[in-house]
C-alpha cells in the first residue's frame, strides 16, 4: 500500500460517500486510475466497506454498552454464547477482545424494557458462565476520521449526542438501512431495490442529513492489511480535569478514532488505532502528563468485531 492507498482510504473515512471524480481530483489521479485503485483495496481485503454514520437517537433509540466477561467456558461454549448474541436483533456490535472471554456489546433499541429483556433472557440462558457484567447508558460519540492516513490534510470531527427524535417513516428507515451497509450505494440502486423513484430517494437522503439523521459517511479498514491496532482506553485520572481539554487532545491526537460518551465510572474513553505498543504507550504517556497522572486505565485491544450494525 503506497501514499495513494493511504490518502484514498483517508478521505473515505472522512466522507465515504465522496464521488469519484472529486476522489480523483484530491488524490491527483485520472478516474479510471482512481477506480481501479479502490477496487484493489476492496480484493486485497483493505477497505471492508463503507456506511453512513447514523444520530439514532434522532430515530427514537437508546443506546447501551456492555462488557461482559466469561468463566468457566470451553470453546464450544463461548461460540454458542457468541452466535446467540450475534442472532439477537437487540444487539447492533458485538465484538471480542484478544481474550476471547471478553465480549463488547452495544445495543440499540426503542425502549429500556427491550433491553431489560435482553439481559434478563441472557442470563437465563448463560448466567452460569457470567463472571462479570458491566452495563452503561451510552450517551454520545465523537468520530475523527483516521488522521494518521494523511497528518498534511486532516478531517473533521463528527459529533453525535443525545438529541430530540425527528419524523420519519418506512421508507426513511429503509434508505437508512442501504446506506448503513453502503455507504456509497447510489441513490439509483436505492431507488431500483426499493421501487422508488430517483428523485425521491435523493430528497430523502437531502432530508435525513438536514435533520442531523446521517451525520457523514465512513470507511471499514482491515487493520490487520495495513499493520496498524486498536485499542480502547478506559482512564480514570488522578486530577479533576476539563472535559474540553480532554477533547482537544483526542482532537489533536491523528491516532484518534472514537470518543465514547456513556454514563459510567470512566472519566474519558478514548479509541485510538496505533502501529505498535510503543506508539500506545507514548501516547497514554502523554495523557499522564496532561491530567497530572492516571489512577486507573484499561487497555481493551478489540481483535474482531463479529457484528457491526448501526440500525436493528
Amino acid at each position: 500500500m503506497d501514499s495513494k492507498d493511504r490518502r484514498i482510504l483517508h478521505e473515505l473515512s472522512k466522507n465515504a460517500r465522496i464521488p469519484i471524480k472529486h476522489l480523483a481530483k484530491i488524490i491527483r489521479m485520472s478516474e479510471s486510475s482512481t477506480i481501479y485503485r479502490l477496487e484493489r483495496l476492496e480484493k486485497k481485503g483493505i477497505l471492508l466497506g463503507t456506511h453512513a454514520i447514523i444520530n439514532s437517537y434522532k430515530l427514537g433509540y437508546s443506546g447501551f454498552r456492555a462488557y461482559l466477561f466469561l468463566q468457566g467456558t470451553t470453546g464450544d461454549k463461548e461460540d454458542e454464547i457468541l452466535n446467540w448474541l450475534i442472532s439477537r436483533t437487540e444487539t447492533s456490535v458485538v465484538g471480542i477482545t484478544q481474550n476471547k472471554e471478553e465480549i463488547l456489546i452495544m445495543s440499540w433499541v426503542k425502549s429500556i424494557n427491550i433491553f431489560d429483556n435482553f439481559i434478563k433472557q441472557f442470563k437465563e440462558n448463560y448466567g452460569e458462565f457470567i463472571k462479570d457484567f458491566q452495563i452503561f447508558s451510552y450517551v454520545g460519540t465523537i468520530y475523527y476520521p483516521r488522521n494518521y492516513l494523511n497528518p498534511k490534510n486532516k478531517g473533521k470531527e463528527i459529533i453525535v449526542r443525545t438529541s430530540v427524535p425527528v419524523d420519519y417513516d418506512l421508507l426513511d428507515l429503509s434508505i437508512l438501512k442501504q446506506l448503513s451497509v453502503n455507504g456509497r450505494k447510489t441513490a439509483l440502486e436505492i431507488s431500483k431495490e426499493l421501487n422508488k423513484s430517483v428523485k425521491t430517494i435523493i430528497n430523502r437522503i437531502k432530508l435525513l442529513n438536514e435533520k442531523k439523521v446521517i451525520m457523514g459517511y465512513s470507511a471499514n479498514i482491515n487493520l490487520n492489511k495495513i499493520d496498524y491496532e486498536y485499542y480502547k482506553l478506559n482512564l480514570i485520572f488522578s486530577k479533576n480535569i476539563n472535559y474540553n481539554t480532554l477533547l482537544s487532545f483526542a482532537r489533536e491526537l491523528d491516532n484518534s478514532i472514537y470518543v465514547d460518551e456513556a454514563i459510567s465510572k470512566y472519566d474519558f474513553e478514548l479509541n485510538i488505532e496505533v502501529k505498535n505498543k510503543e506508539e500506545l504507550n507514548a501516547i497514554i504517556n502523554n495523557l499522564k502528563q496532561l491530567t497530572g497522572g492516571i489512577k486507573h486505565i484499561e487497555i481493551k485491544q478489540v481483535n474482531k468485531y463479529l457484528k457491526l450494525s448501526f440500525l436493528n
